[in-house]
């Protein structure tokens, strides 16, 4: 009896210990992403999307990739203001649910989209104004640069933005941003002067030269590690009445390719510093298209098409881009063989390919480490390799700071293994993956720059 009595009261324990443990704490992401879906669809109704609803499947049909409409996400919202973002992160955060930010749809690499988590589309935060002074214009993340451009010329203004009209504001800025107004006043995000974010925890706040000048200094090049920009304040410029921009494109010869090279290079020499535009010159196929990658899955391996794309960050680039403050920029831009490749059982062979390209150009002692991170692989170190140790270690700093438990990066895998930072990568690679083995440098077979 005594025994019993012994088993009762152990039971009674163990129960009331049980009924005191939180609700929010859960141990399967199942459970913590029905947790997220049902308190956002309960707060806004209006803005939550589940499988199934006309709207989330719009959305999920409006990507630049294709694949990435393979991505099926347990729930979409789509919040209408600063307010809503702030909500949905503190809802993410407290329930431990992966996610994932989207805000033009256009990076080629899986991030805007995630498996079973929840996504939110920064779609409706589409602002586009100009104010009295016209010295400044307003953007919502979710505008697209043809959208910008278009609404900012009956004011004769223009800004340095995108070189495609669908390419999204926020993740343009957040990498950098290459304009065609670059060479004359430097990357986009040189031309920033305050950010409306909020952190992982929900707190909402403005970065400038004078309120977090720290965080104002890592957005520059901050992708989505530190808060989800909800607002860009950018500087404004004439609109000249002649913007030339372009691409040319020339096929490969024995005979003409060396030539034309040279003097390409000797014309960004002499011209480029005088600060107007030098685009790309890509040498390959006189017609350049990537159909295949977006609606025929079945092509062959053999059938890649391959080209050569210069991106030159001339001296004048450089000399515009520090003009404007304190920035991350001052490296230059490698030559990269690109190529597009349309299914996704070639990935190993892809990978050892984009290695064996890189060992002449060490041996030639011409190899340059930079990376863009717009048009870096996911599986790229693109900050190791980008910035000085002194600028990553000032990054990691700030992250500390503002995103102290890493949830950035790590519930919805956008950045913490770019800055180094421990956390769980929970994203999909599902365009390219790493070939284990395929060493092409010390750190591992991180060797593919798809421009």
């Amino acid at each position: 009896m005594k025994m019993l009595s012994l088993l009762f009261s152990l039971l009674a324990i163990a129960l009331a210990e049980a009924s005191q443990t939180p609700l929010s704490v859960t141990t399967d992401p199942i459970d913590s992403v029905q947790l997220c879906c049902t308190a956002l669809s309960e707060a806004l109704p209006s803005l939550v999307y589940l499988p199934g609803s006309a709207e989330y499947e719009h959305q999920q049909h409006t990507y630049f990739i294709l694949q990435h409409t393979e991505i099926q996400p347990s729930c979409r919202v789509s919040p209408a203001t600063t307010s809503d973002v702030s909500f949905i992160m503190t809802t993410l955060t407290k329930h431990s649910c992966p996610f994932a930010v989207r805000s033009g749809g256009h990076m080629t690499w899986a991030g805007s989209n995630v498996v079973g988590g929840v996504t939110l589309d920064l779609g409706r935060l589409n602002e586009i104004t100009v104010e009295e002074e016209k010295s400044l214009v307003r953007l919502g993340p979710g505008s697209n640069w043809g959208s910008v451009y278009a609404a900012m010329e009956p004011y004769n203004l223009t800004t340095v933005g995108g070189r495609m009209p669908e390419v999204g504001v926020g993740g343009f800025f957040l990498g950098g941003g290459i304009s065609l107004l670059s060479f004359q006043h430097g990357f986009g995000s040189d031309n920033i002067l305050n950010y409306e974010l909020v952190l992982s925890n929900g707190t909402i706040l403005n970065a400038n030269s004078s309120s977090h000048p720290d965080l104002f200094w890592a957005l520059k090049l901050g992708s989505s590690n530190f808060g989800i920009v909800t607002r860009f304040d950018v500087r404004t410029y004439p609109l000249k009445p002649h913007v030339w921009g372009g691409i040319r494109a020339y096929p490969l010869t024995t005979s003409g390719t060396p030539t034309l090279i040279s003097n390409w290079v000797t014309f960004a020499r002499s011209e480029a510093a005088k600060r107007e535009e030098l685009q790309a010159l890509i040498l390959g196929r006189e017609e350049i298209h990537a159909k295949g990658m977006f609606d025929e899955l079945e092509l062959e391996f053999e059938e890649m098409r391959w080209n050569l794309l210069f991106q030159p960050v001339t001296q004048g680039f450089v000399s515009a881009s520090e003009e404007t403050g304190e920035t991350l920029s001052g490296s230059h831009f490698s030559l990269s063989p690109g190529l597009i490749h349309a299914r996704l059982g070639d990935e190993p062979c892809v990978a050892h390919l984009m290695c064996m390209e890189r060992i002449p150009r060490r041996q030639r002692d011409i190899f340059n480490d930079f990376l863009y991170l717009n048009y870096a692989n996911d599986e790229q170190d693109v900050y190791g390799r980008s910035i000085s140790n002194e600028d990553l270690e000032r990054m990691r700093e700030v992250k500390g700071v503002y995103d102290k438990e890493g949830i950035l990066g790590d519930y919805g895998g956008v950045g913490s293994r770019f800055l180094g930072v421990k956390g769980m990568r929970v994203k999909e690679r599902f365009i390219m993956r790493v070939l284990h083995g395929a060493n092409c440098d010390s750190n591992s077979a991180q060797s593919y720059h798809f421009e």
